[in-house]
């Protein structure tokens, strides 16, 4: 018996797509909604990058048939339910109705940041967001932390939400990474992610660095005074170019302001890129260890990044390679491969007692020998 998922998100992704192919690639039937794509990420090749048989049903934003989606939904039946956040009411009725019918997953990326806002809906949450799920899904510890604060227990709290297409991983293995092209800033052109501290940062770098890398930019949007020498301003990037791409570079920069998770960072460890960023990214604290395979740093702090992109500067070859290794080390976490097993043993071991009472499957093929 095959695994049944059903995923409903806001909008696609190359690192979605990656999940949803591991899970057909594992056996795994699912069905898919999502919103079409948004000019902020135009993507134009999603199709092509997902596995055939995949059941995909794409919305205009704010324009969902909640009706004709929970029909769907119902009659795929689905074993799981993994559903993004609980923004979008549509999905959140949905999760309501099927209460009692499958495993449902909140799918979340905030991290706990002790905000005024944050501590207000972690009581509310009790009443309009733990009572729609029975376990939450996070990638890392501070998401971990934040499901805690939700009301979801250790046991309801699934680790490892986040993969990447496998072929990060194979440009990885081939790459020389003494030989890149230097820094490489991969995402949207928006305020919160620091681009601004960035090129400053770059400023002051060029000025005193005897033989300073140079600074490539990709993603969708505007950069106002990026006119910097040494600086190369290039365009959105799909999914399936980002590998080759990230590859030909020699260190990934990641300056922002806010980012809950920062798959870039998973991204550029699989390739095997040395990676400087804040300590505002929620990924840093499992994927960059100073010293080891890059160098964290305070957001808006452009010399405290100046003298991080100066020390890898200064290291030698040897020290660049053997980083490029602990990133690749460190970024085998995300292996499509390890999130199938993450979850399907997750589900065995921390939710055998609560699934054993609800009429979704428990089968081996279903947890077990089927994964998703």
């Amino acid at each position: 018996m095959q695994t049944r998922i059903a995923i409903l998100w806001p909008q696609g992704s190359g690192y979605l797509n990656a999940a949803i192919n591991a899970a057909v690639d594992g056996g795994a039937q699912v069905l898919y909604s999502c919103f079409v794509p948004h000019p902020v990420s135009p993507y134009t090749r999603l199709d092509e990058g997902r596995r055939e048989g995949v059941r995909v049903i794409q919305w205009q934003p704010d324009q969902i048939d909640e009706s004709l989606l929970q029909a769907e939904v119902a009659q795929f039946a689905p074993d799981i339910m993994i559903v993004s956040g609980w923004h979008i009411p549509q999905y959140m009725r949905i999760c309501r109705a099927m209460a009692g019918r499958t495993l449902r997953l909140l799918a979340m990326d905030n991290q706990w940041e002790a905000r005024l806002k944050q501590i207000g809906g972690s009581v509310l949450s009790r009443v309009m967001i733990t009572p729609y799920f029975d376990r939450a899904f996070v990638p890392g510890e501070r998401q971990f932390q934040f499901a805690r604060r939700l009301g979801f227990s250790d046991s309801q709290i699934l680790d490892g939400l986040f993969t990447c297409d496998p072929a990060f991983f194979e440009a990885g293995e081939t790459r020389d990474p003494a030989r890149g092209d230097g820094f490489v800033f991969v995402g949207r052109l928006a305020p919160e992610k620091g681009l601004d501290t960035l090129l400053a940062a770059y400023r002051m770098y060029r000025q005193h660095a005897a033989d300073a890398w140079p600074l490539h930019i990709y993603g969708a949007g505007t950069l106002d005074d990026a006119n910097v020498p040494g600086v190369h301003v290039h365009g959105f990037l799909e999914p399936d170019e980002l590998p080759a791409t990230m590859a030909r570079h020699r260190a990934l920069i990641m300056p922002s302001r806010r980012e809950p998770w920062c798959v870039a960072l998973q991204e550029a460890a699989a390739v095997g890129l040395p990676i400087l960023c804040t300590t505002s990214c929620g990924a840093a604290p499992h994927l960059v260890k100073n010293g080891f395979n890059g160098y964290k740093f305070a957001a808006d702090d452009p010399a405290m990044l100046a003298a991080a992109m100066q020390a890898l500067t200064d290291t030698d070859d040897a020290g660049i390679v053997a980083m490029s290794r602990a990133s690749r080390a460190l970024g085998a976490q995300y292996h499509p491969s390890l999130w199938l097993r993450n979850l399907t043993d997750a589900l065995r071991w921390s939710g055998a007692r609560q699934t054993a009472s609800r009429p979704v499957s428990t089968s081996s093929a279903a947890l077990g020998e089927a994964t998703i």
